[in-house]
């Protein structure tokens, strides 16, 4: 869905580590996006702050197994 926006106006940041970071990497490779999209890695928690106040959209994702213990998360 990111390759389909405007290269112009949008860069994707993705922060962390995951059993995934490679598999997103090729993607962004094949999708032809790499000079809008950033991988970080892990950020130190000091810095988190920094890097949520130049973010338009957020979001924080958790293993499936993490959401089910929520009370008020759908059912997957």
């Amino acid at each position: 869905m990111f390759s389909m926006l405007d290269p112009e106006k949008y860069y994707l940041v993705l922060a962390g580590k995951g059993n995934m970071v490679e598999e997103l990497k090729n993607l962004v490779r094949l999708k032809g996006i790499s000079s809008n999209v950033c991988f970080t890695g892990m950020i130190n928690e000091a810095d988190l702050s920094a890097l949520y106040s130049i973010a338009d959209v957020f979001s924080l994702v958790r293993e499936r197994s993490a959401v089910r213990s929520c009370p008020w998360a759908p059912a997957i």
